[in-house]
Order: C-alpha cells, then sequence, then structure tokens
C-alpha cells in the first residue's frame, strides 16, 4: 500500500496536486488547529481514499517529527511512503527531512 504524509499549511493547491500526482492509498494530513477545517474542502475530491488527520503544533519540531514517525512506525515492511513537503509550515518540512535523512526515504 502506498501512503503519503502531507503537511496542510495556507493553500490546498500544492497539498491535493501532490495527492493526484502521486495517487497514495492512505494520506496522513498533519494540520494544525487552524488548518484543520480545509480538508472538508477537499473531502470530494478523496472519494476512494483513506486518509487520517492528525492535529499537531505546526511550529513544534519534535511534535512533528514524533506524529509522523508514529505513523511510520505502523506501517507495514511492504507499504511505502512519501512525504508531500508543499504545504505546512518551515518547521514541519525541516521535521519531515530529519526523518527522510534518518531513514532513507522519499520527499
Amino acid at each position: 500500500m502506498n501512503h503519503q504524509i502531507a503537511f496542510v499549511g495556507g493553500q490546498l493547491l500544492p497539498v491535493f496536486i501532490g495527492v493526484k500526482e502521486f495517487t497514495p492509498d492512505n494520506i496522513y494530513f498533519i494540520v494544525s488547529q487552524e488548518s484543520k477545517g480545509k480538508i472538508s474542502l477537499l473531502k470530494n475530491m478523496l472519494i476512494g481514499k483513506q486518509y487520517s488527520i492528525i492535529v499537531c503544533d505546526p511550529f513544534e519540531f519534535d511534535s512533528i517529527k514524533s506524529s509522523c514517525l508514529n505513523i511510520i512506525n505502523n506501517l507495514k515492511s511492504t507499504d511505502t511512503i512519501q512525504f508531500n513537503l508543499t504545504g505546512g509550515t518551515k518547521i514541519m518540512v525541516l521535521a519531515a527531512q530529519s526523518l527522510i535523512q534518518e531513514k532513507n526515504l522519499t520527499g
């Protein structure tokens, strides 16, 4: 199964394009309290996709990294994971980049 972790910030178009281009089976939206409501705008475009919404502090490096690591640790060894780094805060991207390097993943 193909999984994607997508950071949601002020703009939804980059998130949507990443989902359309890479066609993940399961999407994990990492959102802040402020951006959580934006996922409802994507629901009609996500038909047939499984997705989860994980709320975190978008400026707390360790919290973001921990949330992503928790997702990765619950995947099967045959699953693939990729990060959509086009949205969210710079801190979110830095946390993801740290995991990408540590785990040799794809961003």
